[in-house]
């Protein structure tokens, strides 16, 4: 159940990091662009788009309004 659940959650961290980096790229932001206009650290957003870590929901919001997608669609998940 535990490896079920961690392959998930990594796939997840996954979908997150390609959308944020392609969002960000769509844009034409650096990483420290994007940082600066969400008041993260570069090393945060670079860590984010690698999938070594996986940002709160605070910072999801921030990334998703500065890059003007919709959350929904940054998560990888379809509005119901």
């Amino acid at each position: 159940m535990r490896k079920k659940r961690a392959r998930k959650e990594r796939k997840f961290a996954k979908v997150i990091a390609q959308r944020l980096k392609e969002a960000r790229k769509n844009k034409g932001l650096t990483q420290q662009a994007l940082a600066q206009a969400t008041g993260l650290s570069q090393t945060a957003v670079s860590a984010y788009e690698r999938g070594f870590m996986e940002p709160t929901v605070t910072n999801l919001v921030a990334l998703a309004e500065a890059l003007e997608v919709d959350i929904y669609w940054l998560l990888g998940l379809e509005k119901k």
